[in-house]
């Protein structure tokens, strides 16, 4: 039997998540570049280690518009009361971070095998590869990148493809971009679900690519992009690290395979850096087989 989940809804305050993200990583402005690690660092702040996750950013704060927070829509292990008593806690000791009141939920159901549901997801199609990897040869952005252990898969794919030592192809032509990520994406949905498909085809599709800059934490010595700073809550040196990364947005008609097993998938999310906004499944009864207008709905039903 797997355990309580919850559909939540939160407010993020921005003045407050960005002076904790100062605060926590030395005052560094390459600490706030990242809105995900704002918000991740914010969540840490408030609720350790039971910070709900995955989680995506439904509003973003429009400071002269009167709204002044990021508004957030997450699972969660815990149900809405226990993080709005987290939140009071942290507000009783001074911090606003999150507004205890903003803080809703819903109990996820249980989706059984055979269902169909729309799926909207905005996740990071990367691979973690060894520095010796033959699939690296043929790129030059690899100098772009050297200094994480992630790697585009669309670069990968490249890699598999072309003799080492080739060069990228005018306008990447020789894999498709958005077929590699989607098929990064049903691997990734593993036992739990799988993309239906009308014949030959996969109904899904990607709605969205970018290039995103990224600042995480590291281990001393970790990349020559690194910073060093004093860690306060480690009280030993640390260092962040900025670096660029994909970010697909994909919308697909899923059929839930098992069900325990797509529940731990909701609460774990879809591929990496999902404590940091990427991952969540949101989720509508299925338009029939047939990819629809989603507009921000973000509710298991």
């Amino acid at each position: 039997m797997s355990q309580e989940l919850y559909l939540i809804r939160m407010a993020v305050n921005l003045r407050a998540a960005i002076e904790e993200a100062r605060v926590a990583f030395g005052g560094r402005p390459a600490a706030i570049a990242d809105e995900g690690l704002v918000v991740k660092t914010a969540l840490s702040t408030v609720f350790g280690a039971e910070a709900p996750k995955p989680w995506t950013i439904v509003e973003r704060p429009q400071v002269g518009q009167g709204r002044d927070s990021f508004v957030l829509s997450a699972y969660s292990a815990l149900a809405p009361d226990a993080l709005r008593f987290h939140a009071f806690q942290r507000r009783v000791e001074g911090q606003s971070i999150v507004d205890p009141e903003s803080i809703s939920g819903i109990p996820v159901p249980i989706f059984d095998a055979g269902r169909w549901l729309d799926a909207w997801v905005t996740y990071c199609p990367t691979a973690r590869v060894r520095s010796d990897d033959p699939r690296l040869a043929t790129r030059s952005a690899e100098r772009r990148s050297r200094n994480t252990h992630e790697r585009d898969v669309f670069l990968l794919a490249l890699g598999e493809r072309l003799p080492p030592g080739t060069p990228l192809p005018p306008r990447e032509e020789a894999v498709e971009r958005e077929e590699v990520y989607l098929d990064f994406l049903e691997r990734r949905l593993g036992d739990a679900a799988s993309v239906v498909r009308d014949g030959p085809r996969r109904v899904a599709s990607i709605r969205g690519l970018r290039r995103r800059l990224m600042v995480r934490p590291c281990e001393p010595g970790y990349g020559r992009q690194s910073q060093l700073f004093d860690g306060p809550a480690r009280g030993r040196p640390r260092q962040i690290q900025s670096f660029e990364l994909p970010e697909a947005t994909a919308q697909a008609v899923i059929e839930v395979k098992d069900a325990d097993a797509f529940r731990s998938l909701l609460g774990s999310g879809v591929g990496r850096h999902n404590r940091y906004g990427f991952g969540m499944l949101a989720l509508r009864p299925s338009s029939g087989g047939a990819l629809g207008s989603f507009r921000g709905v973000v509710a298991p039903v």
